[in-house]
């Protein structure tokens, strides 16, 4: 059932047997297998079923170091459904390699292995309404000569580079799972509710969270466990507001909780053109189809070996076509002009090009057209990068966040390495050339803020590791110190990947209720 917390009495107390702080895809798909199973849930929205200015003001904040391209405020949303309201709907579990201690990577590594969620990613397709990820099946093309392809590709160069599949369905977890929730009576969804205290027993246990309405009236929750799962940025918010009624572990003489702040993050790295044969493959910006509502893209990613060989961080490589007005000069390029004079455009641009590998004479005949090569990158984990607060207050009086974004030299290092390796790959296997933007050599942190933008993913600020002095939650998702307190979200991520989050998001939030209910 839903409950509008504006019209409850002051001071009320609910009692449950978990408490779930936050409906975005995690929240919902905990409490959501919880009831599954007749356990008692409460779960909390600050805000409503639609959008509002007041709750939404909630989420300001400030920016510090590196910029993201957007700010605290409208990076995610506060309403039943969480974020999933502006979600594109890219579903793709991690890469086995995103789970490992890489030498090359300080902080790496998760206390679990992609094999302990392939499981749960198989729940997550179905919640998330997506074909089974867990390997890539060829017959999800309906193009044979795109199977062909792939086959071909993997078997020539599977070495260097693998083809990953994205599918794609943004799916509003608020609407999905709205009338279901309303005529559960084992769940209880306040709305218009905002968590703002936690309260310990004796035993260091939470016995209470405190949450206010809209209307500054009084909400007292109590349950057996309680699951934070209000975001990247709220969930360490929340804890650090909290810090001096909680345990916890410092590093670099500040708190673990709101450090390894990671986002995604990518830059366009130059401009590709490929041999006929490949290009018809690596139409990355052609999606195919898969049935009436879903649709599938293609990445390129560097293998496991390429990564540990090049000493790069992982990444999704996608190429898309150009406008090539700002290419080519003032021209007006229609399609018309395009057939009848691209090869001389061509040859000028072939002409620009620089590098040790033979290319293809302009004289032959091409069919395909330069595409554009954008390449998105995971974060290294930084200890200095950080969710922190400020002296600025919220609405309730609580003090608002900021998010000090930094990267590490291996970031900057990764920006340049892998553009060369996918250049010089492109043009030794004989599959196209590559010229590189210019940008590309000059890029340092101190300049990256021209070069590189974020993908609105907050990650890793409440981590997962089975050390307390590097982490804060452990491989179940509880918090180290306090037996009844998880949390759920990419703010548990050590590691980030280089694919969207919100699939593995959905995979660890059944795999966290899974825990709870043995707990019963």
């Amino acid at each position: 059932m839903f409950i509008n917390s504006n019209n409850i009495e002051n001071n009320t107390t609910d009692y449950s047997d978990v408490c779930v702080i936050g409906s975005g895809p995690a929240g919902i798909a905990i409490a959501n297998k919880l009831i599954s199973k007749n356990i008692s849930v409460t779960l909390l929205e600050s805000g409503g079923l639609e959008g509002e200015t007041y709750t939404q003001d909630l989420n300001s904040g400030e920016m510090l170091g590196q910029d993201p391209g957007y700010d605290l405020e409208m990076s995610r949303l506060r309403l039943f459904g969480g974020t999933s309201n502006h979600w594109e709907g890219s579903n793709q579990r991690l890469d086995k390699i995103d789970f490992k201690s890489r030498n090359w990577i300080p902080f790496s590594g998760w206390p679990i292995n992609i094999k302990e969620l392939d499981k749960y990613y198989k729940e997550a397709t179905l919640i998330n309404e997506v074909p089974n990820l867990i390997e890539t099946k060829y017959e999800y093309y309906k193009d044979d000569n795109i199977i062909k392809y792939i086959k071909l590709f993997k078997e020539k160069y599977n070495s260097e580079i693998d083809i990953v599949t994205n599918h794609i369905n943004p799916l509003r977890f608020g609407e999905k799972y709205y009338l279901k929730f309303k005529k559960n009576n084992t769940l209880k969804v306040f709305l218009h509710a905002t968590a703002l205290r936690l309260n310990l027993d004796d035993q260091k246990e939470i016995k209470s969270i405190e949450a206010s309405t809209n209307s500054n009236k009084k909400l007292l929750l109590k349950s057996k466990y309680f699951v934070l799962a209000m975001g990247g940025i709220e969930n360490a918010r929340f804890l650090l507001l909290n810090l001096s009624k909680i345990p916890y572990e410092s590093i670099n003489n500040r708190p673990i909780i709101g450090s390894f702040f990671q986002e995604h993050y990518g830059f366009t790295a130059g401009t590709l053109l490929l041999n006929q044969k490949v290009s018809k493959l690596l139409d990355i910006e052609k999606t195919v189809t898969m049935n009436s509502k879903l649709e599938t893209e293609t990445y390129l990613v560097p293998s496991e070996l390429t990564q540990e060989n090049e000493k790069i961080l992982n990444c999704r490589i996608t190429l898309y076509k150009k406008n090539w007005n700002s290419l080519f000069g003032p021209y007006d390029l229609d399609k018309n002009t395009l057939k009848y004079n691209f090869r001389s455009y061509l040859n000028d641009y072939i002409s620009s090009m620089k590098g040790p590998y033979e290319w293809i004479s302009a004289n032959k005949k091409v069919n395909n057209i330069p595409q554009r090569v954008y390449i998105g990158l995971e974060q290294s984990p930084n200890p200095n990068s950080r969710v922190s607060l400020i002296n600025k207050l919220d609405n309730f009086g609580q003090r608002k966040a900021a998010l000090d974004w930094r990267l590490n030299e291996i970031d900057e290092l990764s920006i340049k390495n892998i553009t060369k390796w996918f250049a010089n790959s492109i043009g030794a296997n004989a599959l196209g050339r590559m010229k590189i933007d210019n940008d590309i050599y000059n890029i340092n942190r101190e300049n990256l803020n021209s070069s590189i933008s974020g993908g609105y993913h907050h990650m890793g600020t409440t981590r997962m590791g089975s050390n307390m002095n590097s982490s804060v939650v452990d491989k179940n998702s509880k918090y180290h110190q306090i037996d009844n307190l998880f949390i759920a979200g990419s703010s548990v991520f050590p590691t980030s990947g280089s694919t969207n989050p919100t699939f593995t998001i959905v995979a660890l939030a059944t795999r966290l209720a899974e825990h709870i209910i043995t707990k019963f």
